[in-house]
């Protein structure tokens, strides 16, 4: 039995290293919540290799990365990976596990397919889109408190689906969720839908917000 904790894997650009560390932000709120998160800042391929073998070897259900990137790209500080480079590393790890990916465009469809294409993961969320550092700290905070709050040794598709849509929706922002059906094809949604963020926008125009 895996355990229901959040190993963390963090890599920025040289010039956010003192300031951004959403992963590390994430991992304090963690502790204070009782949790045993694991943090790990890393800056090249090789690192990134060495930490997802120890999230692997630590059994942890929950990988975090914390880092820039876009459709086609997962940007580390001095290396960048492909969507299949990526997905052949952290596939085999995730094993019955979850992927959460804090990056900017780099939650697609694709990336999705390759990473279950390499193991048995359970299911891949992430932004739709660019997200600030502020936002994506509160929204992954509050996220996780939620999740855990709510059940302290596991998380339903239904309640990860949930808490995507209440805080997507309180930050305005878009977030991806993709999971494997049973004939292996790939389901995904985009929390909130266009309609119900248009409808947030809306409320916040007509209340002169």
């Amino acid at each position: 039995m895996s355990k229901a904790e959040v190993y963390i894997i963090e890599s920025l650009d040289l010039s956010d290293e003192d300031s951004r560390k959403e992963g590390e932000i994430i991992s304090r709120t963690l502790t204070l919540a009782g949790k045993k998160p694991i943090y790990r800042y890393v800056r090249t391929k090789r690192e990134f290799s060495y930490f997802i073998e120890d999230f692997k070897k630590t059994d942890y259900r929950y990988l975090h990365i914390s880092c820039h990137g876009n459709q086609d790209l997962i940007c580390l500080t001095m290396n960048k990976m492909n969507n299949e480079e990526f997905a052949k590393i952290v596939g085999p790890a995730l094993d019955k596990k979850r992927l959460f990916l804090s990056a900017c465009l780099a939650t697609t469809e694709y990336l999705a397919k390759e990473v279950f294409a390499h193991g048995s993961c359970r299911s891949v969320a992430g932004p739709a889109s660019s997200i600030n550092f502020d936002d994506a700290a509160i929204f992954w905070t509050a996220f996780y408190h939620l999740m855990f709050k709510k059940e302290a040794k596991s998380m339903a598709n239904r309640d990860i689906v949930a808490s995507i849509m209440a805080f997507g929706w309180a930050l305005a922002e878009q977030f991806h969720f993709f999971r494997p059906d049973t004939n292996g094809n790939v389901k995904g949604l985009t929390l909130p839908s266009n309609e119900t963020l248009e409808k947030r926008i809306d409320g916040w125009l007509t209340t002169g917000m």
